[in-house]
């Protein structure tokens, strides 16, 4: 009786670790973020489940020393029919690129970095993006998640470590934004990894842009006025408001302890949206920088993003556009600040991008002249 209850224990869990390891294939953008927050790659999770998984039922095997029969061999099967189904497609970002770590120099401290190489496509000069990343000492797995989808679509990509994260020495900078020395640094950082990226063999230089998210937006507002080697911008709740502006709009919403928006705001938005206008632009303001871009960028934004003003910054985006930029802003219902729609009628706690935030960059990038063809 134990050996039989004993059997089912672990082929149980045979199937639990098979069923995880096949779900990983399409994760949800959050599952991504935490398991490169880890530090893993979210591949090597899915082979470690698939190979715990078969490990479990071999043991199930071992445990129930009864003759074969169908029944047996058929639930067995499953597990193992699961577990090569993880193995065969946590390969797929290998059959799409390779990756490989890359060293630059700034102000003479080391920064190190993945370099993503798509496999197909020849000889052909790519595209290629450099990602700035949000505020924290985030290391660079944690944006995996973002750089892999450019890759998949042909672009070369460098994701660095933050001077005094991860992999790259020196001393942390923090995120005290408002005298501008932390953004004037992160230009510096960004402005010398476009240099190598354009520099590679295989880039086209003419088509290479920096791709950001949340305070990188901050970072990319002095990339696109020609005296840099950016092209182009793709920005993922990038803020257009002051640094004063987005604290204060932090604060009234209780970001800090709702990062993800799982709950609204003590105040309402339609509340807050009119408030955050008797705010004074104060600290780092990035309008004069806005102002003089004169090279293409993409703005996406959450309707219900609790970290800054989205309409707010979309105001400001599409005065600038009425006026000649070359601006393109896309606002989503019910998303948050990474654009994930995690509560209302449509949300998931795991998260989900908002319908068309992806087919949106990439159409962007087909009308721009960055990406030739659909892949």
């Amino acid at each position: 009786m134990f050996r039989r209850i004993g059997t089912v224990v672990v082929l149980g869990l045979s199937v639990l670790f098979a069923t995880v390891a096949l779900l990983l294939v399409r994760p949800q953008p959050m599952v991504e973020f935490f398991a490169g927050f880890v530090g893993g790659s979210l591949w090597i999770f899915q082979l470690v489940f698939a190979a715990i998984a078969l490990l479990l039922a071999g043991l199930s095997l071992r445990l129930e020393r009864t003759p074969a029969t169908s029944t047996r061999l058929a639930r067995t099967g499953v597990v193992v029919a699961l577990a090569g189904a993880a193995f065969a497609t946590a390969w797929r970002e290998l059959a799409s690129y390779s990756r490989r770590t890359e060293r630059i120099t700034v102000d003479g401290t080391p920064r190190v970095g993945t370099l993503y190489l798509p496999r197909d496509g020849g000889s052909e000069r790519r595209p290629a993006v450099v990602v700035i990343h949000g505020s924290g000492s985030v290391k660079r797995n944690a944006y995996h998640f973002l750089a892999r989808r450019f890759a998949e679509r042909g672009f070369v990509v460098l994701n660095m470590d933050k001077r005094g994260v991860g992999d790259s020495p020196g001393r942390y900078f923090g995120d005290d934004l408002d005298d501008g020395r932390v953004i004037a640094t992160r230009v510096r950082e960004t402005r010398a990894a476009l240099e190598h990226l354009r520099m590679l063999a295989g880039v086209d230089s003419a088509r290479v842009g920096v791709v950001t998210i949340s305070q990188g937006g901050w970072v990319m507002s002095s990339m696109l006025d020609g005296s840099s080697p950016a092209r182009f911008a793709i920005n993922i709740s990038g803020p257009a408001v002051s640094t004063v502006e987005e604290g204060a709009w932090s604060k009234w919403t209780d970001e800090l302890r709702d990062h993800f928006g799982l709950k609204p705001p003590p105040v309402p938005f339609e509340i807050l949206e009119q408030r955050v206008k008797t705010v004074a632009p104060a600290g780092f303001n990035p309008r004069a920088n806005l102002a003089a871009m004169t090279l293409p960028s993409l703005w996406l934004y959450g309707e219900w993003d609790s970290s800054l003003p989205a309409k707010a910054s979309a105001e400001i985006l599409e005065s600038l556009r009425a006026s000649g930029r070359p601006i393109t802003w896309r606002m989503f219902p019910e998303a948050n600040h990474g654009l994930f729609v995690v509560r209302g009628p449509n949300g998931s706690r795991l998260a989900r991008y908002a319908p068309g935030v992806w087919d949106t960059v990439f159409a962007w990038t087909r009308r721009q002249g960055i990406t030739r063809a659909t892949p």
